[in-house]
């Protein structure tokens, strides 16, 4: 099985073709624990219980810190800031040639430490990595929203992945 990696993620959707009916009995009933494999979905977002299994099960969401039960929404996971963050000339994606990594190497103007909180300029660019990373299954794919309050703060954010 090929899989895809990204630093960064927010609602996780099923794999658009589903094991044939005899797998898909064998599922559990929906809740974590009660069984080894998730619900068969042929499409649409995952609920929380398959989120679940992704991070304590099957390990194909992992985190730097183990996860908190409240980042768990109904169909979605919220992520959490890393302990630093880049301030950067410009904002960037990294294309085919290049990793994020590289691009921090030519744009980074400087390495904040945010683990305990931290002042961000306004008008100015960060790049801050995410605590949560995932291997996506073939197939599966990934999508980020900023939380209401960051737009109520006013503040753009953009996902940036790798792989």
């Amino acid at each position: 099985m090929t899989s895809k990696s990204t630093n960064a993620f927010g609602d996780l959707l099923a794999p658009a073709n589903p094991p044939d009916k005899s797998e898909a009995s064998q599922a559990h009933a929906g809740e974590t624990g009660r069984g080894l494999e998730p619900e068969a979905h042929s499409t649409g977002i995952l609920p929380s219980q398959e989120l679940e299994h992704l991070i304590r099960v099957s390990k194909d969401i992992a985190a730097l810190e183990p996860n908190q039960d409240d980042q768990i929404q109904p169909a979605s996971l919220d992520l959490r800031l890393g302990s630093f963050a880049y301030r950067v000339r410009a904002s960037f994606l990294p294309g085919r040639n290049s990793t994020v990594q590289e691009k921090l190497e030519q744009f980074a103007m400087h390495k904040m430490d945010i683990a305990n909180g931290g002042v961000l300029e306004r008008g100015c660019v960060y790049i801050v990595p995410l605590m949560e990373s995932v291997a996506l299954r073939k197939r599966m794919w990934a999508m980020g929203n900023p939380k209401s309050s960051t737009g109520r703060l006013d503040v753009f954010t953009r996902l940036i992945s790798v792989g």
